[in-house]
């Protein structure tokens, strides 16, 4: 039997690569493993990985090839595990990034390699897509290393949003890598400080949490989130200061963008200001990269509106 016929069905899905190691498990001698390197139905990408003739060069399969090569105990992390659970940022690049026992060694060009002490595979490891990457919790804390605390709370609320993770299950985490003095903990943990605890329900972006921080980092006054202005769920405020009747609301191109949803969000702001309200609108350019000019806005059309009476 030939090489390719032993290990077809790994290779498919361990993206097109294979290991000496498993090579061997499955029968294949040395020679006939030389011989198919010799002949191309294997190339030698590594000192002991091989990828199948004719598949496909992609990311993950650099990132197989990556972990087949660290061996054993190897795993996809940091901002590459990011990217394949998909709670990065858009735009991050496809790093191959890998944490590896510290016994190994980097063989490859352009890995980069972690060499923590604490990884413990059946707690902190997941497989996506047939690749060992470390789990959302692991992955949030990892990405402080190298990224910012903004980037890691971007991430915490993708992870939230998809059901990846949940507030008290990042409260565990921290306080189990925070006794090892692990890198990535302090970005961690301030972006944990800052997310939006205010918020009893889930977002359906990234926004909101971001405003919620711009709040009380500015120190806007009391607001009440997702503020049913006529009781009857017609109109939602994302954000309502209720005695000045100011409503806030924080758009994203993505679920605002489209003709529809423009109508949608005219015809709202219709309805709030033939019942006495102030709109103010942000985008997430400003709501992001110009915090203090939002803050500013509000506080400024807070203070010349006089709070309504009671009835």
């Amino acid at each position: 039997m030939s090489v390719l016929a032993l290990v077809r069905a790994l290779a498919e899905v361990q993206h097109g690569t294979v290991a000496h190691y498993q090579l061997r498990e499955r029968g294949a001698s040395r020679h006939a493993i030389a011989w198919a390197v010799r002949v191309g139905e294997l190339l030698a990408v590594a000192p002991e990985v091989y990828v199948v003739a004719g598949a496909p060069r992609t990311w993950r399969q650099a990132l197989m090839v990556a972990v087949l090569d660290a061996g054993p105990g190897a795993c996809v992390s940091h901002r590459a595990a990011a990217i394949l659970l998909g709670i990065a940022k858009v735009g991050l690049k496809e790093v191959v990034e890998i944490t590896s026992p510290r016994t190994k060694t980097n063989r490859l060009e352009g890995v980069i390699v972690h060499r923590p002490l604490d990884l413990e595979w059946d707690r902190d490891v997941v497989v996506i897509d047939g690749i060992p990457c470390t789990g959302p919790l692991r992955t949030l804390v990892d990405l402080g290393v190298s990224e910012s605390w903004l980037d890691v709370w971007d991430a915490m609320e993708r992870a939230i949003q998809a059901g990846l993770a949940t507030h008290s299950g990042l409260e565990w985490v921290l306080a189990q890598v925070s006794k090892q003095g692990r890198h990535g903990c302090g970005p961690f943990r301030r972006a944990l400080d800052e997310r939006a605890l205010k918020m009893k329900a889930p977002q359906q972006g990234l926004l909101e949490p971001r405003m919620a921080g711009v709040a009380a980092r500015y120190g806007l006054p009391a607001y009440s989130y997702q503020h049913d202005v006529f009781g009857d769920g017609s109109v939602l405020v994302d954000f309502a200061f209720v005695p000045h009747k100011v409503a806030v609301e924080v758009k994203g191109f993505a679920s605002h963008g489209t003709p529809k949803a423009m109508t949608d969000d005219f015809e709202r702001e219709h309805r709030l200001v033939q019942a006495g309200w102030i709109v103010l609108s942000f985008t997430w350019y400003q709501v992001v990269k110009r915090p203090k000019y939002v803050a500013d806005t509000i506080l400024q059309v807070l203070g010349a509106r006089e709070p309504a009476l009671p009835v």
